[in-house]
């Protein structure tokens, strides 16, 4: 993996820490808005996932197009994309 794309995995997976701990940080409040909090979970996983995309994708493009399908399609269709992309790890 080249300089610039372990740079741009880091970044997506600093940014999931971020959202994580701030989840973290709000479900652990007395009164904390568990909304709130479930929605930086959910934030957590996609940029999470966006940046393993981005280290087993050959192009960021494939990671938007794949969860672009998994949110229309359901997370059960990556399964096909990773398939026919040659990303045999499923």
């Amino acid at each position: 993996m080249d300089d610039a794309k372990r740079d741009l995995v880091h970044a997506w997976l600093i940014k999931a820490l971020n959202d994580l701990r701030t989840a973290r940080a709000v479900g652990n409040l007395a009164e904390g808005p568990l909304d709130t909090a479930i929605y930086h979970c959910q934030q957590a996983a996609e940029k999470a996932l966006k940046g393993f995309l981005a280290s087993a994708a050959t192009v960021m493009g494939f990671a938007r197009r794949a969860l672009h399908a998994a949110a229309v399609h359901g997370p059960g269709i990556l399964i096909g994309l990773f398939v026919a992309h040659g990303l045999d790890w499923v």
